[in-house]
């Protein structure tokens, strides 16, 4: 009589898996966020282009993440950590880029002022890039850190947690006395 191979469960499987790393995730967003931000002006193509490699990269890394990594722990984060500043001077570094490119590199500033001198235009272009990245620091100050609704959960489970810490120790009061 031959032995029946025992019966592997799903979970044991998974738990043999290599760990889930969302850096490469992130890796290659930024990357792909870079080409768009800082060369959109001369390949006005590239923001279709990256959208459309991302979706196929989503759809490749979710299966990807549940077929050969473990499934990653839920853990709260307060953001997305070191990648918010890279994105934020990554977006001051397009602005300069893409003005550059357009003031610089091509002649539209002087197909849209065809009166102006060489230098009226380099003024021009100076103005430009601070009006853009003005715009750029007001956004930044307009948009909120937490939108209403999160701010009213946290509210309300900071609440809820100060009266669970209230009922515990008036219970552990009473257990005392």
């Amino acid at each position: 009589p031959t032995k029946k191979p025992a019966k592997v469960s799903q979970a044991w499987l998974q738990a043999h898996q290599p760990l889930y790393d969302n850096f490469e995730d992130y890796y290659s967003m930024m990357i792909m966020f870079g080409y768009v931000i800082f060369f959109s002006a001369s390949f006005p193509l590239a923001p279709l282009l990256v959208l459309i490699s991302n979706l196929i990269e989503l759809r490749m890394s979710a299966y990807l993440g549940c077929e050969f990594t473990q499934r990653p722990i839920a853990r709260r984060a307060s953001g997305i950590g070191i990648w918010l500043p890279v994105l934020q001077i990554m977006s001051v570094i397009g602005v300069l880029t893409n003005v550059a490119i357009v003031g610089g590199r091509s002649n539209q500033i002087a197909k849209w002022f065809p009166k102006l001198t060489e230098g009226q235009r380099v003024l021009v272009i100076f103005i430009f890039e601070h009006i853009l990245l003005g715009a750029h620091y007001l956004f930044g100050l307009m948009i909120p850190k937490r939108s209403k609704a999160l701010q009213k959960t946290i509210a309300f489970e900071k609440k809820q947690l100060f009266r669970q810490l209230n009922e515990e120790k008036h219970r552990m009061d009473t257990e005392q006395v």
